[in-house]
């Protein structure tokens, strides 16, 4: 483990699903740990993370915008095989009340749900990509 990286755990989610994938670091916020973990809680099955913390680099080579909730370690990406699990899944997201911002649309063919705590941006927003 790098001195950036953080220990992360919570019941159902491990500090690699939250890595950069490019360096390994991982400066996932722990807030967010927990709001996803109300949504597993929620849900009741297994949740995938596809994209977690990611470092500018990473950000940009995955085109994502310079000021990214992802950079700042307050975003994840949920893989989602579906639009049936994907409105299941966005049950329990809008159950627990504690996003701000909530994404559906295919990334690279996959599709996922993106979910972020940036106060900094628009809130309650629900858009697709």
């Amino acid at each position: 483990m790098t001195s950036t990286q953080k220990l992360v755990r919570t019941e159902n989610f491990r500090s690699e699903e939250f890595e950069c994938p490019c360096c390994g670091k991982n400066e996932i916020q722990l807030v967010l740990l927990s709001c996803l973990q109300d949504v597993r809680d929620d849900f009741g099955r297994s949740i995938k993370i596809t994209s977690g913390y990611r470092c500018y680099n990473h950000n940009s080579a995955v085109g994502g915008s310079p000021s990214s909730s992802h950079v700042k370690g307050i975003a994840a990406d949920i893989r989602v095989y579906d639009s049936d699990q994907a409105f299941r899944i966005m049950k329990s997201i809008f159950a627990t009340d504690k996003f701000h911002r909530v994404g559906y649309g295919k990334m690279n063919g996959v599709l996922t749900l993106h979910v972020d705590l940036d106060e900094a941006k628009i809130q309650h927003v629900l858009w697709g990509y």
